[in-house]
């Protein structure tokens, strides 16, 4: 993550949502999975980056702003590709990007 130093996390599911590889280390015996969440299923369903709730991360345990991107080859699911923003630091980005008599929105 030092090339992406706002990231608190990006990790890759199989198409079942289950995290199969993670820049934060992956608890011993105790499987993470993306796939019950409304966003991940969103994010498969309709072939689409997703932009979670904020939440607090399952593997990071702090509060982030996540994103869902399915990746396929040809019309077969390979998984998806996760990625966890730091929700403080999306204010931070905000302050630093938007003029102060701009406006800023997330959309999904």
């Amino acid at each position: 993550l030092e090339v992406l130093p706002r990231a608190q996390n990006l990790v890759f599911t199989d198409p079942d949502g289950m995290v199969i590889c993670s820049a934060v280390p992956l608890p011993p015996g105790r499987p993470v999975s993306h796939g019950a969440f409304p966003e991940y299923r969103m994010a498969v369903s309709e072939r689409r980056l997703v932009v979670w709730e904020p939440r607090i991360g399952a593997l990071t345990e702090r509060p982030i702003v996540g994103m869902s991107l399915p990746l396929f080859a040809d019309e077969r699911l390979l998984g998806t590709l996760g990625f966890g923003l730091d929700a403080g630091t999306l204010g931070e980005l905000v302050i630093e990007r938007v003029p102060a008599d701009g406006m800023a929105a997330l959309f999904s």
